[in-house]
Order: C-alpha cells, then sequence, then structure tokens
C-alpha cells in the first residue's frame, strides 16, 4: 500500500478504500460483502455513558451513577 504525504505537513496516509470515508456512511456499507452477524455473547448488553468528565472524578461520581443504572 502506497503512502500520501499531506502537501502542508508531515502527516502520512495510507492509501486505501477508507481513506476520507465514514465507516458508517450508507454508500461504504453498501459497497462491503459481509455475512450475517452473530451475537458472541446474546446475554451481555453493554451501555457507554458520559466518558472523561466521569472518570474524571473517580470513584466520588461513579459509584453513585451505576447504582442508578443498576
Amino acid at each position: 500500500m502506497p503512502l500520501i504525504r499531506d502537501k502542508d505537513s508531515k502527516r502520512l496516509h495510507v492509501k486505501s478504500k477508507l481513506m476520507g470515508e465514514s465507516l458508517i456512511g450508507k454508500t461504504f456499507l453498501q459497497g462491503l460483502e459481509y455475512g450475517e452477524q452473530m451475537r458472541i455473547l446474546p446475554e451481555v448488553s453493554v451501555m457507554k455513558i458520559g466518558g472523561q468528565s466521569i472518570t474524571d472524578m473517580g470513584a466520588r461520581s461513579v459509584l453513585p451513577i451505576t447504582k442508578e443504572i443498576r
């Protein structure tokens, strides 16, 4: 795979079909060939909340939030 250098930068990019493409774009997804999806752990549900602003405060904020969600 060839590398492409930005005109005004020292950054290098790998030339591929994914360049400048949203991985959830409809045209991109229509061009993919993939099989039926299978849930590896069907009994597991994942909920993503907050992020850095919550975890930066430590247990003082994380524990009450997890208690409320449960």
